[in-house]
């Protein structure tokens, strides 16, 4: 798989799904978003099971994320159908918002039911085209829109991450991720009480200058999701992005490079360490800068 919004070709690489936005230079002396996205296929695995979706629209960055159950015979088509779908489903919804953000109950509604179209278009072709079942094309997702103004509206189905970047240097989550009963399971798209699993958020801000998100192949460089307590003597939750992960990440493929959706893919295919992770990755980054 491989995309990219951007005015010149580019060489394919790693099987890698990559997108840059905007692909227009502007004044460097107004600030503006610039978003970049990838995904890349787990270590020794044939195809990625991955996919994301990033978009510009009426002063909205519209981000999505979704995660093939590695499992099922067809999440990888359920994942790229997902994340197409529901970023085009994003950007009417975006195109509503001109006046005023929506209350977080207006908006949890509003994305269950574009979730649950997107789970019966599925399904209907599971059922009536591929003699398939809707569980084949389990994938778990994140849902973001970002204004201009740094507002956040999120919205996720399973596990994976996402937060955002004061223009302080804070980092916070933006959710907890929904696993499963036993350890490496989660709820996807393909859920049955999908309506009780979706989780939404919304962030009202002026100060945010980054928003990631990102699936579960890449939390264990990215995220710090526990800690030992040394007092208790056992090892408790946490969910907080790595500073020392994004901020040189982000400086270097926004600042330091005249081509950074390559740079992120060789970032994902190839870091030494990366690399050997047996798990798919995608990551898509917003950022609010000069460029």
């Amino acid at each position: 798989m491989w995309s990219l919004i951007k005015g010149k070709k580019n060489h394919i690489k790693h099987e890698t799904n990559t997108t840059l936005l905007p692909d227009e230079p502007e004044e460097h002396s107004a600030e503006r978003w610039a978003l970049i996205g990838a995904s890349a296929k787990g270590a020794h695995k044939i195809s990625c099971q991955d996919s994301h979706y990033i978009k510009q629209i009426d002063g909205w960055s519209i981000m999505v994320v979704a995660d093939g159950a590695g499992s099922c015979p067809k999440s990888r088509l359920g994942a790229k159908y997902a994340a197409q779908r529901i970023g085009t489903l994003l950007e009417s919804l975006a195109k509503s918002y001109h006046v005023d953000l929506p209350d977080e109950k207006l908006f949890e509604a509003q994305i269950v039911l574009r979730f649950l179209k997107v789970r019966s278009e599925l399904e209907f072709f599971a059922t009536k085209r591929a003699n398939a079942s809707l569980n084949d094309y389990s994938t778990t997702v994140i849902a973001l829109l970002v204004s201009n103004e740094g507002h956040i509206l999120c919205a996720n189905i399973g596990d994976g991450r996402a937060g955002f970047r004061t223009k302080e240097g804070q980092w916070q989550a933006l959710f907890a991720p929904l696993k499963g009963e036993y350890a490496n399971e989660t709820h996807f798209l393909t859920s049955r009480n999908l309506c009780r699993l979706v989780q939404t958020s919304i962030v009202k801000a002026s100060n945010v200058d980054a928003v990631v998100a990102l699936t579960d192949g890449l939390e264990n460089y990215a995220w710090s999701i526990s800690y030992f307590d040394e007092r208790s003597n056992r090892v408790n939750q946490k969910n907080e992005p790595f500073p020392d992960f994004f901020n040189p990440l982000i400086e270097s493929l926004f600042y330091g490079s005249t081509d950074p959706s390559n740079k992120l893919s060789d970032f994902l295919n190839d870091n030494p360490i990366i690399k050997q992770e047996f798990d798919d990755r995608s990551l898509v980054v917003a950022h609010l800068g000069h460029f």
